[in-house]
């Protein structure tokens, strides 16, 4: 069980607007104080994480930043919600099942169609998988489905 804690974890999600960004940190808090102290959002690491050089233009070394983290988390944890500008996580995505790495997705499920786009949902079921849901604005439900699925997921 100890060795579970010990796995790195990226979480990603839309950072904006700051309420969406707000709920991503509260999950990070959240899994870190159930002892998964390697629970990251991708803003979170510290500059001497990233093995490869500063690139001087910001948008490129971001995605460059979001790649890295992709590549060298142990669960790359994906967090797809109505109000979140969710671009740049459909690309974190992409590259975590182009490149086999180890993710879960969580999706805010209100009355009708889920938060995320009817192209990931179908890419998932190409790949035999499917997203976890969660009630729309209840990040407690979030919290607990995240917790409990990461013990699933390394078991």
């Amino acid at each position: 069980m100890d060795n579970i804690f010990n796995k790195r974890i990226t979480i990603y999600g839309a950072y904006f607007p700051d309420n969406e960004l707000q709920r991503l940190k509260n999950l990070r808090r959240f899994l870190r104080k159930e002892g998964f102290k390697r629970a990251y959002l991708v803003m979170n690491y510290p500059r001497s994480f990233f093995k490869f050089p500063y690139i001087k233009k910001k948008d490129q070394f971001i995605y460059e930043k979001s790649i890295y983290c992709v590549e060298k988390s142990d669960l790359n944890v994906f967090v797809y919600t109505y109000e979140g500008k969710l671009e740049g996580e459909t690309i974190e995505l992409k590259h975590a099942i182009d490149h086999k790495k180890g993710f879960l997705i969580f999706v805010e499920i209100g009355e009708t169609l889920p938060a995320c786009s009817r192209i990931i949902t179908g890419l998932l079921e190409k790949l035999g998988k499917n997203f976890i849901p969660f009630p729309k604005k209840d990040d407690k439900s979030l919290r607990d489905s995240v917790y409990h699925r990461i013990f699933d997921f390394f078991m």
